[in-house]
């Protein structure tokens, strides 16, 4: 468990990263916070939610981070807040940019001044920053897309298609993350003047949400963009595999009147007179000039 605090004029600043049950239940006593919500801080990956009580707004938010230890396996990174009239409460599970913030605000009292009387400034650029990392996470995303279309039309082996598919189910994740934030980000604006303490810092929470609604648009388009690559795949793949049943198919049409003629006579039932050699050549002609005439309809027809 790692806590630490700092006083910002008229609100102090708790933060908790991997709280324990008793810490947090002496936070709750302190600022009179309702034992339910502390039970929901405590249970992994939330979803995002935003909850007005009667003196302090409980707000729970989701956001995708890279696994530092797994390369660029994608996890969920929820940030909870209390927020109230004299106290300012983080809580967060594995990375965020929470950390990055208390300790450059706790560094630099330049940094502190801006959040001076004014927690919905640090709410704010919490919630900016916490964003920004996704721009990151879409960029490499892109840079994926476009890698594939280029292989898209001249491929066709099986790491291609598990790139589409683990390039969708990135996607898919971003998208179960980040659902209904918009939504809950819009609230908290609708409740501006109860939490925001200026103007300035409403513009700042509306580009917050404008910020947090491109990146959902992006998502959509790129999740549409796998669609697309996704059927352009399967129909180059069907279309290969219907050419190649075409050429089988021509094949055997060409050996099928020899394969007749051999079968015929092949049996026992035979006249003597189809036993001479010189019939035996005459039959080969037959079967080659069927094969020839039929290979040249074919070309004909350009089914070849």
């Amino acid at each position: 468990m790692h806590s630490r605090s700092m006083d910002l004029g008229s609100y102090s600043w708790q933060h908790f990263h991997n709280p324990t049950h008793r810490e947090l239940a002496k936070i709750a006593s302190r600022f009179e916070l309702a034992h339910e919500f502390i039970r929901e801080t405590l249970t992994p990956e939330q979803r995002p939610k935003l909850i007005f009580a009667e003196t302090y707004l409980f707000m729970v938010l989701l956001y995708p981070v890279y696994n530092a230890k797994q390369g660029k396996k994608l996890e969920t990174a929820e940030i909870d807040f209390f927020m109230g009239k004299d106290f300012f409460i983080t809580i967060h599970k594995g990375d965020s940019a929470v950390e990055d913030i208390f300790s450059r605000v706790n560094k630099d009292k330049e940094s502190a001044k801006k959040y001076l009387d004014n927690p919905s400034a640090l709410l704010a650029d919490i919630v900016s920053e916490s964003l920004c990392d996704c721009w990151g996470i879409l960029n490499d995303l892109c840079t994926a897309l476009s890698e594939l279309s280029g292989k898209i039309l001249g491929n066709d082996d099986r790491k291609l298609l598990s790139d589409m598919l683990g390039n969708k189910t990135k996607i898919t994740h971003l998208k179960k993350i980040l659902h209904n934030q918009h939504k809950i980000l819009s609230r908290l604006g609708s409740r501006s003047n109860i939490f925001i303490c200026c103007a300035r810092d409403t513009e700042n929470l509306s580009d917050v949400i404008d910020m947090n609604r491109d990146i959902w648009d992006y998502l959509v388009a790129y999740d549409e963009t796998v669609d697309s690559f996704q059927e352009t795949y399967e129909s180059a793949a069907t279309y290969r595999q219907n050419h190649i049943l075409q050429r089988l198919t021509i094949l055997s049409s060409i050996v099928l009147p020899a394969t007749l003629l051999a079968s015929v006579f092949s049996m026992n039932m035979i006249p003597d007179g189809f036993l001479d050699p010189v019939f035996f050549w005459i039959l080969v002609g037959i079967m080659v000039s069927l094969g020839i005439i039929l290979f040249s309809v074919y070309k004909i027809k350009k089914w070849l």
